[in-house]
């Protein structure tokens, strides 16, 4: 610990988050942009929720492996982007892509109750002095 009493934060990782967000009948707030009356939110259940981002994810890792061997089973941030534009229901980052920002290894910021998301991560080494 430093003076201040705080944990240090020497070689904290960072990752950029990007998440795709599919809402369902149980979520708080069930409407979004992409569904501005919430009809197919109300009757999406949580597991029709759950299964979409499956088929998503799977989606974006078949396209990404179609073309190289070597990606690893990672998928284009490029491809997500553009589905996150097209189909997240997350009113605020959608328009971005899916961009949460810069957050703490293993932290979610505005990780709703009762929604499903697919987060993607970039990971860069950020050393506070």
């Amino acid at each position: 610990k430093g003076s201040s009493g705080r944990e240090s934060a020497i070689g904290t990782v960072h990752v950029r988050a990007f998440h795709i967000l599919v809402k369902h009948k149980d979520a708080k707030n069930p409407v979004s942009r992409q569904d501005p009356t919430g009809a197919a939110i109300q009757s999406r259940t949580i597991e029709e929720a759950h299964e979409i981002l499956q088929t998503l994810k799977a989606a974006m890792l078949q396209t990404t492996n179609s073309g190289t061997s070597s990606s690893g089973g990672k998928v284009d941030l490029a491809t997500f982007k553009q589905i996150a534009m097209e189909v997240s229901d997350c009113d605020t980052s959608s328009r971005q892509g899916g961009d949460m920002g810069h957050i703490y290894r293993g932290q979610v910021p505005g990780q709703q109750a009762n929604t499903h998301s697919y987060t993607h991560t970039h990971t860069h080494t950020h050393t506070h002095t």
